[in-house]
């Protein structure tokens, strides 16, 4: 519940990112894409590294607020590492999908999303099926899969801001913009 609600709100930055980014970019205001990108960046960063340290900080209250169950509460514990480390990296790649879609590189986006849930859902299917012994061996298993999921569609957008292909790049790399004309 945690994650959902952290991922929204990233999510929500993202959609602002992708709406001012199509208006910037149908003006041909190339600082305005700039500085869009850049704030979008820094403030999904920001947003991450803010939550995993509202969660870290709240840990010890936070486990008995969705169970009083023992054994959920030391999953719950068990997890908050996963959890507190994917944060600034889920943040991250979730506002750059609004870069990704405000830039119009819908194809990309698919192809990265579909990609990096290839290496995740292997994964996840192989620690839980070869690896596993217990059910926390599970959850490291989902987890280290949903790591790499967000750590790819990081990694690759992050590829795609400066590809030469990228429908946008003339409004990010102004000098290269300036060769290729």
């Amino acid at each position: 519940q945690l994650w959902l609600g952290s991922t929204l709100l990233a999510d929500a930055l993202a959609v602002a990112a992708q709406t001012l980014l199509a208006q910037s970019i149908t003006r041909e205001d190339k600082d305005a894409v700039k500085e869009i990108v850049s704030k979008t960046m820094f403030l999904g960063l920001l947003l991450g590294t803010v939550t995993a340290a509202l969660l870290a900080g709240t840990s010890g209250v936070i486990p008995g607020l969705f169970s009083d169950d023992a054994s959920v509460i030391e999953g719950i514990q068990f997890l908050l590492p996963a959890v507190l480390l994917t944060q600034p990296v889920t943040a991250l790649a979730f506002v750059l999908d609004g870069v990704l879609y405000g830039g119009s590189d819908f194809n990309f986006a698919a192809k990265c999303m579909c990609a990096s849930a290839a290496v995740a859902c292997t994964t996840m299917a192989l620690g839980v099926n070869f690896w596993a012994a217990d059910d926390f061996e599970v959850l490291s298993s989902i987890w280290a899969g949903y790591g790499l999921l967000m750590t790819m569609r990081l990694f690759v957008i992050l590829y795609r801001l400066q590809d030469e292909e990228a429908p946008y790049r003339k409004y990010l790399f102004p000098l290269f913009a300036e060769k290729e004309t």
